[in-house]
């Protein structure tokens, strides 16, 4: 009488159970700066003409974020404090945004979501300033 083969061994029975990959830290951070700052490329991708308003404009996108700050600042104020008012708070925003990204993997959408809901709403009154 033949004998039957002993069943094949499990190879994979002896492995670690498989290690969740988690998306990397800048990965996280870059996304939310994406967030923050993407809705600002009418600037760039506009079918406008190039002259010297719209590359001021181009100038000011690193602190466009903080454009309500700057809008909140006395009207008839310098310039150079606009835009310092703007530059301030695109930093404290950005980098709230960013530390809570930076938290850990379950925070991520929290803040992603919240910078580019805000953002786009900063941009539509951005637009709005430039076309006026």
């Amino acid at each position: 009488m033949p004998q039957a083969d002993p069943p094949p061994a499990d190879v994979l029975a002896y492995s670690d159970a498989p290690v969740r990959r988690r998306a990397p830290l800048w990965w996280r951070l870059a996304l939310t700066l994406a967030c923050l700052y993407l809705p600002y490329a009418w600037v760039v991708m506009g079918a406008l003409p190039w002259r010297d308003y719209r590359l001021t404009w181009i100038k000011m996108w690193p602190i466009l974020p903080g454009l309500t700050a700057g809008l909140a600042v006395i009207p008839r104020g310098s310039n150079a404090m606009e835009l310092a008012a703007m530059g301030a708070m695109t930093a404290v925003v950005a980098g709230a945004f960013v530390a809570l990204a930076a938290r850990s993997r379950r925070w991520v959408p929290i803040p992603t979501v919240l910078a580019l809901i805000l953002s786009i709403v900063n941009s539509w009154f951005a637009y709005a300033i430039y076309r006026a």
